[in-house]
């Protein structure tokens, strides 16, 4: 009986929701010619991983010498805002994951590839097929030190993003509203988890205080941000048979113009107050077009969690998986993120 009322409330979570709206997301589009479960507390336990010596969360609280041997040069070293500097693994797409290295240690990553191993789960499983193996929950709380911490996820953050512990941390799992099939996960140690909050907190002690970033500094970030979207775009486009896109600059150019505005001028819209919409913005950046379509998104952590927001969207996924784009500029600025997607 208890099984059968936990199987009634999956899907009833997973009709509802669709009713849920993501936070600051806006889509747009136009051509030429136009002128946005059992509620539970869960606290930290180890969980043993199959064949833990070949999977990424193994490398979690090791060294950066262990992680070059196994893995080799990354493609590009970015920082983050949260202290550690993430290792990009793209050669291959469908290998791509990314490291997140603070003082030579290896506190987070991030795994998109659909052939990189994420035991006990895999990429493109099946939401009830994870729940089966580890129920979620509204609740999950850790302790450091005299501090305790409890972070409150929303149903739809336990549909779409759920927090579950793992060895030496935490997994993160993010999954497609549409189709209910995982499609990233993201570990992190207790301090990296802390610094993000990537959820509601309430909390009894301190909160790890936020480490200032210098001009220099926000702008590497922001540019690390800007590639990390345009790969995991292209990601999710291979997954579903589209053709990639290519990386246009003047393109990128308007869309990091139009992040700025938005934060210098306190607004969220495509319709800027000075600058216009996005036709108007392409035109004066000169860039042509005969297909045109924007993403926006505010307040997001990062660049993987922007770009999450956008896929579990309905108008920004249409965005994403529209097979007539050719071209992509990914503009960001301190944490006002835009997509725009072209064909000329």
């Amino acid at each position: 009986m208890k099984k059968l009322l936990r199987i009634v409330m999956i899907t009833i979570l997973i009709l509802a929701v669709d009713l849920y709206g993501k936070l600051l997301v806006s889509q747009y589009i136009l051509t030429p010619s136009q002128s946005k479960q059992e509620n539970k507390i869960v606290k930290k336990k180890k969980q043993v991983n199959e064949d833990s010596s070949d999977t990424v969360l193994n490398m979690i609280g090791g060294d950066s010498e262990n992680l070059l041997a196994k893995w080799g040069e990354p493609s590009r070293i970015e920082p983050s805002a949260y202290g550690y500097e993430w290792w990009v693994y793209n050669q291959d797409l469908a290998q791509y994951v990314q490291f997140g290295v603070a003082e030579r240690k290896v506190v987070t990553a991030y795994v998109a590839g659909e052939q990189v191993k994420v035991p006990p789960y895999y990429i493109n499983e099946k939401y009830e097929d994870v729940y089966k193996k580890n129920p979620l929950s509204h609740e999950v709380s850790l302790k450091r030190g005299k501090n305790s911490y409890q972070f409150e996820l929303s149903d739809t953050e336990v549909m779409e993003q759920p927090l579950v512990p793992v060895e030496d941390g935490w997994a993160q799992l993010y999954f497609d509203h549409f189709t209910h099939e995982l499609v990233g996960v993201r570990y992190m140690d207790d301090e990296t988890l802390l610094r993000q909050r990537p959820y509601q907190l309430v909390y009894s002690g301190e909160l790890l205080a936020e480490q200032p970033l210098t001009p220099d500094k926000m702008k590497q970030i922001e540019n690390g941000n800007m590639q990390q979207i345009f790969d995991l775009t292209n990601i999710i486009r291979s997954r579903h048979n589209l053709p990639l896109l290519a990386w246009d600059q003047q393109t990128a150019d308007v869309a990091i113009g139009h992040s700025k505005d938005m934060k210098d001028n306190n607004y969220f819209s495509h319709d800027s107050p000075t600058l216009g919409t996005l036709g108007d913005r392409l035109q004066r950046g000169k860039v042509g077009f005969q297909l045109a379509g924007e993403n926006i998104a505010a307040q997001h952590s990062d660049g993987v969690a922007a770009l999450q927001g956008w896929l579990n969207s309905e108008g920004h996924r249409k965005n994403l998986l529209n097979e007539q784009f050719t071209g992509l500029g990914v503009g960001v600025y301190d944490k006002f993120y835009t997509q725009n997607f072209i064909r000329k």
